[in-house]
């Protein structure tokens, strides 16, 4: 502690190291408070904790709501304070942010995908209370990612096929599901919320829903190609065989 206050320690990195055990907040606490940081040292310091592997999200919301009180208007400290408020379990007050800085940017990709996929989440949640405008909201906030980055990425495409399938519109879904997978093929990369494991799954239970056995069939064994022991992937076999007459024995 004395080693510390005595030289005004500034290297972050290393300033974090030796920080562990009982006490770090408060040691923490009154490190800041003797040395006074320049902004640029309190936003480097809010971002070096809010980083997952560093972890220490209460100093990192600490240190980040007290830069922007006097930058309100730098977003990355601001994408970085609503990923840090979103560990701490204060979902409520990111969502709020990350739907400013949509509102503020359309054109900020970040902000949109998450923005959209957090009212996903809140409107397929059975223990979320949520407003018949969060799913008017969802798709316009989906509806202009899709706009404005068509192909590139698939986490809109994603999203949009998810809520299909999720309100039971199994003709869309398979639709959105199908172009996905044809993004993907081109991109060779997909967003990590749907796996392409899950994918698959789900294009099957779409297929198995408008009575596309072949196709049912086809889904479900390329999901037990990624996962051999996926067991909705499984059971549209099981059931799907006997609509097209394929023996049991049959790959």
């Amino acid at each position: 502690k004395t080693f510390f206050m005595n030289t005004q320690a500034t290297i972050l990195d290393e300033f974090d190291e030796r920080y562990t055990g009982k006490g770090t907040n408060l040691l923490l606490q009154q490190y800041l408070t003797q040395k006074t940081l320049q902004p640029s040292e309190l936003k480097d310091l809010g971002l070096f904790h809010g980083n997952v592997r560093s972890g220490n999200f209460r100093l990192a919301e600490q240190v980040l709501k007290n830069y922007l009180e006097h930058n309100p208007q730098d977003t990355s400290a601001l994408m970085a304070y609503a990923d840090v408020l979103e560990h701490r379990g204060k979902r409520n007050e990111s969502f709020e942010i990350w739907k400013s800085l949509t509102e503020a940017n359309p054109l900020n990709f970040i902000a949109r995908k998450t923005y959209a996929t957090m009212l996903y989440f809140k409107i397929t949640d059975e223990s979320s209370v949520f407003q018949a405008t969060d799913t008017i909201e969802f798709k316009r906030i989906v509806k202009m990612g899709l706009d404005t980055w068509k192909d590139s990425t698939d986490i809109f495409p994603v999203l949009d096929a998810m809520l299909n399938f999720h309100e039971y519109r199994y003709p869309e879904a398979l639709v959105g599901f199908q172009r996905v997978m044809t993004i993907r093929e081109k991109n060779g990369v997909g967003d990590p919320l749907l796996s392409d494991e899950s994918l698959l799954v789900n294009a099957a239970r779409s297929a198995v829903e408008i009575n596309q056995p072949l196709m049912a069939l086809s889904y479900a064994k390329q999901a037990l190609d990624v996962n051999s022991k996926n067991e909705v992937a499984m059971s549209v076999i099981y059931e799907m065989r006997g609509r097209v007459n394929i023996p049991s024995t049959s790959n």
